[in-house]
């Protein structure tokens, strides 16, 4: 990708600013697959805690809803509008998340156009 060393770099910079949060367990791979839901629809637990759990912010769960399915973007757009409107979470800290897992998560699942998650990384990237 034509300029990835500065993306990086302002990338990593700028996840030095965001504001102070508590810190929690990052899951990572917060995805409706992963949620189990009760009968009345409301979550009540996360399954899959192997792909890229690390300490963190709980924006960053909040940030890295659905990464490649074939409805990424409206599960991105709908959850980012809710988390940052119901728990105060910057949309510009989301989009910041967003852009670092994609940085670091590219190449999981295949390197090249033909992945979904690899061309999402990259549009999440620029």
């Amino acid at each position: 990708m034509p300029g990835l060393a500065d993306v990086v770099s302002r990338t990593a910079s700028s996840l030095r600013a965001p504001p102070d949060r508590p810190e929690s367990v990052v899951h990572g791979d917060l995805v409706p697959p992963n949620l189990h839901v009760d009968e009345a629809g409301h979550p009540v637990a996360v399954l899959d805690f192997g792909f890229c759990t690390t300490a963190g912010g709980p924006a960053f769960d909040a940030a890295v809803w659905d990464m490649y399915g074939p409805e990424a973007d409206r599960h991105t757009a709908e959850p980012s509008r809710l988390f940052a409107r119901e728990l105060g979470h910057s949309e510009e800290v989301l989009a910041l998340y967003r852009k670092a897992y994609a940085l670091i998560t590219y190449d999981l699942f295949g390197m090249g156009p033909h992945d979904g998650h690899f061309r999402r990384c990259a549009a999440l990237s620029r």
